[in-house]
């Protein structure tokens, strides 16, 4: 018999195991790993009728159908194959955090003893080549932020897997993580040291509730945190977005500022292209240099170093926010909900049960932050990563969905009578 919950769990061990080379030696595993998840999901939906769950998969494919088309007729600013791939690209995260939610797979004993060895391998094998220099470096994974991104991510799936039926985890776990954590600081990148400060608030300073109970001295403590981790990032900060590549500002010399130009077209081709923007493959993403997109003649920064229409595509995907001009005001505004859609399972969570569910929110929402930091001068959530990322963000919101889903159930129905939502919720006790 097929389940498809197996599956599931065994492709996520195949996108752990494979993380490390998917990034210079199996560029495409995080597409086919997507793809067979995909399969996976409609399997299920035929199999066991549960069309109803995959809701969210659903939503997410009319939108991108949508755009595929608009791409094609409205605008078209590339080829028919730099839309594809750019279709492929953009929906590639989406889809194992989709079928992870909807399938909710579980893990056994065994399961979670191989995840937490392959984390282990992950981190340590990349540690050392940090240790050891930029040569080995670049031969496991070719550029040092990419060992900071898989040492945070097999640390906080080493975690995950560490967290016991009621929700501890011990001391001993905990320390292994943040040793492991600690050695990404090797990487020597800015957006590494913000996330390992939030790494550092959740995992020891955070308490549920704190929200509820804000006072001034958390103010000063939340004011500080973020000083401390703008201070950290504000040697990357001055270069991506006022000195460029260049070692001194000079206003004159525009091919030293292919990030910040990406930013500022990026920002006025949501005025020109209002509401749906230049569509796929145009626009500071891997598919818009595929073809070259004509979006960047139109603009005039063809010229700017790492945004020219030959080999040297330096920046032209190296930064994730300007790629939303693609989708335009109304893309941001769904790429906006998702996240507060995702925060909402996590707050669910943790008001339910905090006790239960404290490890689960923190994880949650350090990948939050995480993805946020990197999109700021990286295409993380898009690239080869992003896979195991999204994998990893959806087995933590699983709880979230299914809390979410009993609460419309007692909201729409109490013993067959229906109820207005948050009538009697409170007043019930539901079992986990």
């Amino acid at each position: 018999m097929i389940r498809p919950d197996r599956i599931t769990v065994y492709l996520i061990i195949a996108g752990l195991f494979t993380v490390i080379p998917a990034v210079y030696y199996l560029t495409s595993v995080d597409e086919l790993l997507s793809s067979l998840m995909l399969m996976v999901g409609l399997f299920d939906c035929i199999a066991n009728n549960r069309w109803k769950d995959y809701g969210f998969l659903w939503i997410l494919i009319g939108i991108m159908l949508f755009y595929f088309i608009y791409s094609l007729t409205a605008v078209h600013f590339n080829t028919l194959r730099s839309l594809i791939f750019d279709f492929i690209v953009q929906i590639k995260p989406y889809i194992p955090f989709a079928v992870i939610v909807a399938i909710k797979p579980k893990f056994n004993q065994l399961d979670r003893k191989i995840i937490r060895v392959i984390s282990l391998f992950n981190a340590s094998i990349l540690a050392i080549g940090l240790i050891l220099g930029d040569k080995v470096t670049s031969a496991l994974v070719f550029h040092p932020t990419y060992s900071g991104i898989i040492i945070l991510i097999s640390s906080l799936f080493y975690i995950y897997c560490s967290i016991d039926e009621n929700g501890q985890i011990s001391r001993r776990a905990i320390n292994v993580a943040f040793l492991l954590l600690t050695t990404g600081l090797l990487c020597l990148r800015a957006k590494y040291y913000g996330t390992y400060i939030f790494v550092i608030f959740f995992f020891y300073l955070y308490k549920p509730g704190i929200m509820r109970h804000f006072n001034l001295k958390h103010a000063i403590g939340l004011i500080a945190l973020f000083m401390i981790v703008f201070a950290v990032s504000w040697h990357k900060i001055q270069y991506y977005f006022i000195t460029g590549n260049s070692d001194s500002f000079d206003p004159t010399t525009i091919e030293s500022f292919a990030r910040p130009v990406l930013y500022v077209t990026g920002f006025q081709i949501l005025f020109d292209y209002f509401p749906f923007g230049t569509g796929l493959g145009s626009f500071a993403t891997a598919g818009s240099a595929l073809d070259y997109s004509n979006v960047y003649y139109e603009y005039g920064i063809d010229k700017v170093h790492g945004l020219a229409p030959n080999l040297d595509f330096n920046f032209i995907c190296d930064t994730f926010f300007p790629a939303l001009a693609e989708f335009g005001v109304v893309g941001i505004i769904l790429f906006t909900y998702f996240w507060v859609w995702i925060y909402e399972y996590l707050r669910i969570m943790i008001r339910r049960n905090a006790a239960r569910y404290k490890y689960e929110f923190i994880i949650g929402s350090i990948v939050i932050l995480f993805i946020m930091i990197e999109s700021i001068a990286s295409a993380t959530l898009t690239g080869n990563c992003g896979f195991v990322v999204m994998i990893l963000l959806g087995l933590v919101c699983i709880p979230g969905a299914r809390l979410k889903q009993q609460k419309n159930d007692i909201a729409e129905t109490s013993y067959g009578i229906p109820i207005k939502i948050g009538q009697s919720i409170r007043s019930k006790k539901i079992k986990i």
